[in-house]
């Protein structure tokens, strides 16, 4: 998104967690591992941080706010013990939620974002994500006939399944293979950017980019949002409430969860 936010021109304020579920909880917390400064770090208490911005005022109705949460809730080694529809039944409730919020709040423009493909698609792990992305995509336009916020689809899985599918159509090499595992991607972004995963969950730099080449195409594309040229930026990734506008003096912003090439979705 920091891509997204330099080419709009605009501020991104980042509430995102690394690990943060789409409720209130935190992988990392559930596994015993999480710092105290973590713990309930989930997308629900991160809109409590952007409540709690706003002081009782509303949010800037030029804003683009982008959530993009659940994956981190479809982690089977976090010691809780539910299904996959449970899970996937969890993340739609808090998503209603989350846009029920943000309308309350001001908010005119949202788009969620869709998990992003595993490093092999079609894998185990890749399919709880499809199965989870075909009900998000289900749920949009419910949410966007209920609330006054306009709620629009970003589909990040099929963009980046397209590419591992074909991937020397858009400049890649490698498909499968960890960018994380070879010396030279921490080194050489010439060698970086013939990648298409930084790990087994995590896309490379050259990955993000082309989402936000997307993310800006669907913005200006005459039948999505418009997108004015002051226009501020609010995300909410991987379990993070990030938020890109004319930064207001004072906003607190939380780490967000990057690291050298990856991000999770």
């Amino acid at each position: 998104m920091e891509s997204v936010a330099t080419a709009l021109g605009v501020t991104q304020t980042n509430y995102g967690v690394a690990g943060a579920w789409s409720g209130t909880d935190n992988n990392f917390r559930i596994v015993g591992t999480t710092p105290p400064d973590l713990a309930n770090t989930g997308v629900l208490n991160q809109l409590n941080d952007w409540e709690a911005d706003l002081a009782g005022g509303a949010a800037d109705p030029n804003a683009l706010f982008v959530y993009w949460a659940g994956s981190n809730d479809l982690f089977e080694s976090s010691g809780v013990d539910l299904t996959l529809q449970e899970r996937i039944d969890g993340v739609k409730a808090n998503l209603a939620t989350a846009m029920g919020r943000l309308d309350a709040g001001g908010a005119r423009r949202i788009l969620v974002g869709t998990r992003t493909p595993r490093d092999v698609l079609d894998s185990a792990n890749d399919l709880r994500g499809q199965a989870l992305n075909a009900e998000i995509r289900a749920l949009i336009p419910l949410l966007d006939a209920t609330y006054g916020a306009s709620i629009e689809l970003f589909d990040a899985y099929d963009i980046i399944a397209e590419v591992m599918r074909d991937p020397a159509t858009f400049g890649f090499l490698a498909t499968g293979a960890h960018c994380a595992a070879d010396p030279a991607c921490y080194t050489n972004p010439s060698v970086a950017a013939t990648y298409i995963n930084w790990d087994g969950a995590h896309k490379t730099t050259a990955v993000l980019s082309l989402l936000a080449d997307r993310i800006l195409e669907q913005l200006e594309n005459p039948s999505a949002v418009p997108v004015p040229g002051t226009l501020p930026l609010a995300l909410l990734a991987l379990g993070p409430l990030l938020v890109l506008r004319r930064r207001r003096a004072g906003v607190r912003r939380r780490p967000a969860a990057t690291a050298l090439s990856p991000a999770a979705r």
